[in-house]
């Protein structure tokens, strides 16, 4: 009696599984290879705009367009012009001009077991003791 037989449709859908797996793991390295470039292209770009953002804020300040202090005081609101001082800018502000308000934490409100309540005869007795 041979064993084979009945492991025969079995051992196709290991075969064609072992296929898929082997595919999927090429495409994926492909891909990854894909975004390790594109990633490297746009820390390049940012590089390249930092450059010239420094350049322009050196040349400003030299020809005395402004000053340092004012420099770093314009970035600050920049900053701010997006409700959070968290040295980023959200993509959707990025347009001079537009701002939104800061998102505030609501207070912790104040519990009635916190603080006890008089009824209103009782403190008019005290004031008339006085």
């Amino acid at each position: 009696m041979k064993l084979d037989r009945y492991f025969k449709t079995y051992w196709s859908y290991i075969d064609e599984l072992d296929a898929r797996i082997t595919s999927a793991n090429l495409r994926s390295a492909r891909v990854r290879g894909a975004s390790r470039r594109r990633a490297e292209q746009l820390e390049t770009g940012l590089w390249r705009v930092s450059m010239a953002v420094r350049a322009l804020a050196d040349l400003c300040i030299a020809k005395g367009l402004f000053t340092a202090d004012e420099f770093a005081q314009q970035l600050k609101d920049a900053d701010f012009a997006d409700g959070a001082l968290d040295g980023g800018l959200d993509p959707e502000l990025v347009e001079p001009g537009k701002r939104r308000l800061a998102r505030l934490e609501p207070l912790p409100s104040v519990t009635r077991a916190a603080a006890p309540r008089r009824s209103p005869a009782r403190s008019k007795t005290r004031a008339k003791r006085r």
